[in-house]
């Protein structure tokens, strides 16, 4: 006679990026943003622009930094048309 043993192995645990996300509205705010308006650092365009969202706030944080030697006039122009855009993006969808 013969025996069969079997054994039911444990299913791997499931690592965090194989689970499905789906961004928040915020989020999506700041890829769109970013993908908008985004600006790094060059020799002709002396400053860096980003968003980021904070979560707890409820609210995109306009990330800038900047040379000294910046066209300031520019570099707050772009500033404050990414305000608008960003309040424009959250009011209409």
């Amino acid at each position: 006679m013969i025996a069969a043993v079997l054994g039911f192995a444990a299913a791997p645990p499931k690592l965090e990026g194989s689970k499905p996300y789906t961004p928040t509205r915020l989020e999506w705010l700041a890829v769109a943003l970013n993908a908008q308006m985004r600006s790094d650092m060059s020799a002709e365009n002396e400053f860096t622009l980003a968003f980021v969202p904070i979560r707890n706030e409820d609210a995109i944080l306009i990330y800038v930094s900047y040379l000294p030697s910046v066209n300031r006039q520019r570099m707050n122009m772009t500033v404050a048309a990414a305000g608008f855009l960003k309040w424009y993006n959250s009011h209409i969808r």
